[in-house]
């Protein structure tokens, strides 16, 4: 049964990445009028954690039986994916988690430090405007911390510049 565990982790990991891969590639045309915010998918895999939130339609993960966290252990490391996509380009993606956090990123994120958090981001480029934008990386977490991951996106709103923007929250507990 753990070896099946582990194959089905490794599985979903795999599909991760491949999905990062295509969104990656994917050029999109800017248009002149963009009201649709972008999608969110935030996946945590690690120490018998495997969940794949989305947003739409879930802005407040609720795990079973209602819960409305993550029950994550201290000390160990959990692999984490945040994937936005929208037809008119996105121009920022980013995972909000506590400053004591450890946090290794992969690729081109950047890990910044405001206040008592910790900001992984990516941001677009508007003269060559992608689909989707991809954050991946491995966090640990010290004992006793109750937060929210905050995943969000932004889009470039249309040649008009308005930005629309999507944000998800979930939150977690580490013992």
């Amino acid at each position: 049964m753990n070896a099946f565990k582990q194959l089905s982790n490794l599985l979903c990991l795999l599909l991760c990445v491949v999905t990062i891969g295509f969104l990656s590639s994917c050029e999109a045309d800017i248009p002149a009028v963009d009201t649709q915010p972008p999608t969110v998918r935030f996946t945590i895999l690690g120490n018998g954690i495997n969940e794949i939130m989305e947003n739409p339609p879930q802005e407040v993960y609720e795990g079973p039986g209602g819960i409305q966290y993550l029950d994550l252990s201290s000390g160990v490391s959990y692999d984490f994916t945040v994937i936005a996509a929208d037809a008119g380009g996105v121009r920022k993606v980013s995972l909000r988690v506590p400053f004591d956090a450890v946090v290794e990123a992969d690729g081109a994120a950047t890990v910044s430090t405001m206040g008592l958090h910790q900001f992984i981001t990516i941001e677009g480029d508007p003269s060559d405007p992608l689909t989707g934008l991809a954050i991946s990386g491995s966090i640990t977490l010290p004992r006793g911390l109750a937060f929210d991951f905050i995943p969000s996106a932004l889009d470039y709103g249309g040649q008009n510049g308005t930005s629309n923007s999507r944000l998800m929250v979930v939150s977690a507990f580490s013992q």
